[in-house]
């Protein structure tokens, strides 16, 4: 698929020329016909690819799908290269899925709210960091440092940000939070097994 775009964007230079020598001789209808195809390759593309992991491209997309639906802005950035690959399977999908859904149900929260997702690289490629940044609405709870759910229902809330803790210091990582002025902000570092 990653292919498929890069093609996609060399060849532009080919489609704009058609099209302008489509333009000079008043074929309208070519041109739209070429252009509504380029339209739908592009959005296809545009919507299976946010980075080259698959695992971590479908989480993304499922995510980024549902919270969309939700009518909440996001904003992803993944850094070509963002290295994950040391990590276990069932690692990334418990980790991502806490940090997304946590940021989620903050937003939803909020009018007019956003979460800005960004996954890149740190000191010549040693560290894989992630950097998820939400509005949220009310107060942060804790106790003896831990955050505490705010949720009514408390049950199995609250484990989920536990849990990403723990698998970030299984790979020796580093996780921070921190909240101010209605924005919080999570930040991992997890040093790349090579």
């Amino acid at each position: 698929i990653e292919q498929k775009q890069k093609v996609l964007i060399h060849d532009i230079k080919h489609y704009m020329g058609h099209i302008g020598r489509c333009a000079a001789k008043g074929e309208d209808n070519e041109i739209i016909r070429i252009l509504k195809d380029l339209q739908v390759e592009f959005l296809e593309n545009e919507k299976m690819v946010i980075c080259s992991h698959s695992l971590m491209n479908s989480i993304l997309l499922d995510w980024q799908e549902r919270i969309h639906k939700q009518g909440i802005m996001t904003d992803i950035f993944v850094e070509a290269g963002f290295n994950i690959d040391f990590m276990r399977a069932i690692d990334i999908i418990a980790m991502f899925g806490n940090l997304l859904d946590n940021a989620s149900e903050a937003v939803c929260q909020c009018e007019g709210g956003k979460i800005e997702a960004q996954f890149f690289m740190q000191n010549a490629g040693a560290f894989s960091v992630i950097h998820i940044k939400n509005d949220y609405r009310g107060e942060i709870r804790q106790r003896k440092g831990e955050l505490l759910t705010t949720k009514k229902e408390e049950g199995y809330h609250g484990i989920g940000l536990k849990n990403t803790r723990e698998i970030v210091e299984s790979y020796r990582g580093y996780m921070q939070n921190s909240y101010s002025d209605h924005v919080y902000e999570t930040t991992i570092m997890i040093p790349v097994n090579k």
